[in-house]
């Protein structure tokens, strides 16, 4: 049923490249305390051979030097990508004819910690049939984010279609393209912010009770998607507004903890076009932060305005430069593993992370390829009690998928429900 399709040679000749930066660095130590790797999964349709993915991945590695990378610390101490030779992507192969849930092999894979001083830091499975495939891949979150596995995939694809991908250079830190973009004024500003920021209470990191993490997967049809964009327009909010408030009354629905407490909700921001970052393999993002308190009554869209508004600071320059010179001034020099952990509780503090890709910025066809469908991202960072749900919007369908190490019972299937309601309701 299983196996290997990736050959690991016994020589590697490793060179450094860079030091990590800041939040690079923070995700490297997290990742030592608790497994924080991310994941991104494809649905592909039509005909590919196990071989032909090989290959692909095989272009990819090339096209994206990050990921022939492990991190290990320079002669001064500091944490570095260093470039390996010969360490192809691994591939995990599962006939899919014997095994067709790709939910299960996800589970598996979330519970599975990458070693940063081996590269590559990232693998994939590969659950197969002739006519069709599930890819899902698994990355060190230290060298990419959620959108740098949607253009892997796009990449793949273009490869198993026939098409040619070109080489990049090596991917920069988000504070390296900062530096570029910042003005002096900017950047005063934005460290006067940071010094008067309220300090949020510190998430507690969850007990190892031997409990894996679980995934469970909702596609929201073509009709409810358009109906949900339209009346989130009209309402004066967005979809994201609308997906935070909505998962949060959906969990109170069925969890007693979150109906007595306040419910944390950080939705991560993708600021790649604010840097220029482009399709760089790499980490780029920083967060917004809504908290529904409890006893709340006001009407959904209400909730999904006040969302709105919440969130809206994070996406501008001034709160992108705040986020990672602040960050760049707590990460000293010879942080430890606890340090960053603590550093992480706060910055991180959450009950519920709302990671939405939105529309998957490119075409579904591929040739005689189909893109069907793209579930996640999933990242946990090992605190108690905490939900994360990654959004994708493919061939006009929303799609969530809900991971945990204690699932919140139907929060997918009672988001719907209400989104479903929402979207009905005629009144003004």
């Amino acid at each position: 049923m299983l196996r290997d399709a990736s050959v690991m040679p016994a020589t590697k000749l490793k060179k450094e490249v860079r030091t990590l930066g800041a939040m690079e660095r923070l995700f490297w130590l997290m990742d030592q305390k608790h497994p924080a790797h991310l994941t991104v999964t494809a649905e592909v349709k039509g005909f590919t051979t196990v071989q032909s993915w090989r290959d692909a991945l095989d272009a990819v590695q090339r096209r994206h030097p990050v990921l022939s990378t492990s991190i290990n610390r320079n002669e001064e101490g500091q944490p570095a990508l260093y470039q390996v030779d010969a360490a192809p992507i691994p591939l995990r192969v599962v006939d899919g004819s014997v095994q067709g849930c790709w939910e299960l092999e996800l589970d598996r894979e979330m519970a599975v910690p990458f070693t940063p001083e081996q590269a590559p830091l990232i693998r994939s499975v590969l659950i197969h049939k002739p006519q069709s495939a599930v890819l899902i891949m698994i990355a060190h979150h230290a060298i990419a984010d959620g959108m740098a596995l949607v253009f892997l995939i796009r990449d793949l694809l273009q490869v198993l279609s026939g098409g040619q991908i070109e080489a990049l250079s090596f991917s920069s830190t988000a504070e390296e393209l900062l530096s570029k973009l910042a003005k002096g004024e900017e950047t005063v500003q934005a460290e006067a912010s940071q010094a008067g920021a309220p300090q949020a209470e510190p998430a507690l990191y969850r007990e190892g009770n031997g409990l894996a993490p679980r995934v469970t997967a909702r596609k929201l049809d073509e009709d409810l998607t358009a109906a949900l964009k339209e009346r989130a327009r009209r309402e004066g909010t967005t979809v994201q507004g609308a997906l935070c408030a909505a998962l949060v009354l959906a969990g109170r629905k069925t969890s007693n903890t979150w109906r007595k407490q306040s419910v944390r909700v950080i939705s991560p921001i993708n600021v790649r076009a604010s840097l220029g970052a482009g399709e760089a393999c790499g980490l780029y993002l920083v967060g917004g932060m809504v908290p529904f308190q409890p006893g709340d009554s006001r009407a959904f869209w209400e909730l999904a305005r006040i969302a709105k508004k919440e969130l809206s600071p994070s996406q501008t320059f001034q709160s992108l430069s705040t986020s990672l010179h602040g960050l760049e001034a707590i990460m000293f020099k010879d942080m430890d593993v606890e340090t960053a952990a603590q550093i992480a509780a706060v910055a991180f503090a959450r009950d519920l992370m709302v990671s939405n890709l939105g529309q998957i910025p490119y075409e579904s066809e591929f040739g005689e390829l189909k893109l069907e469908a793209v579930w996640g991202p999933t990242a946990l960072q090992g605190l108690e009690g905490e939900q994360n749900v990654g959004i994708a919007t493919t061939n006009g369908a929303i799609r969530l998928l809900h991971a945990s190490y204690s699932l919140i019972p139907y929060l997918l299937e009672n988001t719907e429900l209400i989104f479903r309601a929402a979207c009905e309701d005629t009144r003004d």
